[in-house]
């Protein structure tokens, strides 16, 4: 497994999770987390999106341009945009970003930004 890790920070797609370049593999991935691998993933390690702008309308209402969660907005609101996701819950819309993510799920955001046509 290590070598697929090393290829993943090799691409540029992840900068590991704490300083001093450790990928911490037995961590638990948010969903805020994954928006980003999986548009990476997608796009080539190159893709980035433009900040969060506080004054635009949020899509979901527990995904905030502020806080810890602000550097995923753009990247959770592009995987909605793209019809990745569907959020966590409705009335209001919610994504909870902060969630862990399990493997059954993954399946799903991997089968709409890969397999749907």
């Amino acid at each position: 497994m290590a070598c697929w890790i090393e290829r993943f920070y090799a691409e540029g797609m992840t900068a590991g999770c704490a300083v001093g370049l450790y990928f911490c593999p037995q961590d638990l991935m948010t969903r805020a987390q994954m928006a980003v691998f999986i548009l990476k993933a997608k796009y080539g390690s190159s893709y980035s999106l433009p900040p969060c702008d506080p004054a635009a309308p949020r899509i979901f209402s527990d995904a905030p341009c502020a806080g810890d969660v602000a550097p995923y907005v753009p990247y959770i609101e592009q995987i909605w945009t793209e019809g990745i996701t569907v959020g966590c819950a409705t009335a209001p819309l919610r994504y909870c970003p902060d969630n862990t993510i399990l493997r059954r799920e993954l399946a799903v955001y991997l089968d709409a930004a890969f397999l749907q046509p």
